[in-house]
């Protein structure tokens, strides 16, 4: 297995202990300053169709101004793709890591499995402590796994109150993660 902090972040750091799942700070830092600029160029965009429709009124030439709206728009569009992006790269870390628990729990069972056709005295106490062991890392898969999708709820959230992606896909991808919960429980 690739260690964590090589495949997730680069060299950010990835997890505030050993054991638990991934905090992945940069990425959502990354989000959150993609969310202000969403807002900004919204913010621009909107203030800039204000202006160019009591221009018009004014009778006043339009050409810059309506210029500066396309770059505004194109700005908005590019902020927007940064988001996805970025949410994009917290998903996949995500993923890495629950694969890799994934993995680590083939292996336990792989231990286990060995354990119980060995021959040795004390195979009752190893077979105690492979299960032990495989629990272990089925609960902190599992932890992975709800950490992931609280992160995807909350960013979601925050997208969506910006305005930032299509909201039905927000929705519908929403429902998936609630699912995932539901059937974790």
């Amino acid at each position: 297995m690739l260690a964590l902090g090589a495949v997730i972040g680069g060299a950010y750091p990835v997890s505030a202990g050993t054991n638990g799942p991934p905090v992945l700070t940069y990425e959502k830092n990354a989000i959150a300053k993609d969310l202000n600029r969403v807002t900004t160029t919204k913010e621009r965009v909107a203030n800039l169709q204000k202006e160019l429709k009591a221009e018009k009124k004014a009778g006043n030439n339009t050409v810059a101004l309506k210029k500066e709206l396309k770059k505004a728009k194109a700005d908005r569009t590019q902020a927007q793709a940064y988001l996805r992006a970025d949410k994009t790269d917290l998903v996949m870390d995500h993923q890495t890591y629950v694969k890799e628990k994934k993995g680590v729990i083939l292996d336990d069972r792989y231990a286990l499995m060995n354990t119980w056709f060995s021959t040795r005295s004390d195979r009752k106490q190893a077979l105690a402590d492979e299960r032990e062991l495989l629990k272990n890392d089925q609960q902190a898969l599992k932890e992975a796994r709800t950490t992931r999708n609280a992160d995807i709820l909350a960013v979601n959230k925050k997208i969506s109150d910006v305005n930032g992606d299509n909201q039905a896909r927000l929705k519908l991808e929403d429902a998936g993660v609630k699912m995932q919960n539901l059937a974790m429980k």
